[in-house]
């Protein structure tokens, strides 16, 4: 047998790792499968738990808020215009419909509502009533269904709901004063 050449050397050590490097390809080409196997059912996993959970959210968004039209059909009913309106609305008021109820104020007060009770209440009520019954006045807390949804409305903006809600009734008095003050001295006048 003769001895091979340099460049016959040269070439068969050249196929040699052609054939080691395939060899490592179709092995990491076998991971590579099996990888993105994995990945596959993983994400196809993930993907049913999303959907699940986005049913999930859907569902409790119908059933709790049943959407703008229950908040509209509530916001109806204010401003409370006189104390049987009142006693109505505290008996209707339960724990099913609370947080409907909190959420038709919410959009009352507009995020302000030390500026925004007269979407609430009545001028009437106002003159009649403040937070405790003090002064010869009626007071709010005794309608304990109506008082909790004002004070869980105001809560949402306001880090003290019953601070918010004296100072607001306050504010609404003191306009009406000075309203008031201004029509009799206008009437004066002529």
């Amino acid at each position: 047998m003769k001895t091979p050449c340099v460049s016959c050397i040269q070439f068969k050590e050249m196929i040699e790792k052609q054939t080691e490097f395939i060899n490592e390809m179709m092995g990491n080409e076998k991971c590579l499968k099996e990888s993105l196997e994995n990945l596959q059912a993983t994400t196809e996993s993930q993907n049913r738990v999303i959907v699940e959970m986005m049913a999930d959210h859907k569902l409790h968004l119908t059933t709790t808020n049943n959407g703008p039209l229950n908040i509209s059909a509530i916001t109806t009913l204010f401003p409370i215009k006189a104390e049987e309106d009142l006693k109505i609305m505290d008996a209707d008021i339960n724990s099913t419909n609370e947080s409907k109820y909190i959420s038709a104020v919410k959009y009352l007060f507009g995020g302000c509502a030390h500026k925004n009770l007269e979407r609430i209440f009545s001028k009437e009520l106002f003159v009649t009533y403040n937070t405790k019954g003090n002064f010869g006045k009626k007071g709010l807390r005794t309608y304990t269904e109506v008082y909790k949804v004002l004070l869980s409305a105001i809560g949402y903006n306001s880090p003290n709901a019953e601070k918010e809600l004296r100072a607001g009734l306050q504010a609404v008095k003191r306009h009406f004063r000075f309203i008031s003050n201004n029509k009799k001295n206008i009437i004066e006048q002529i």
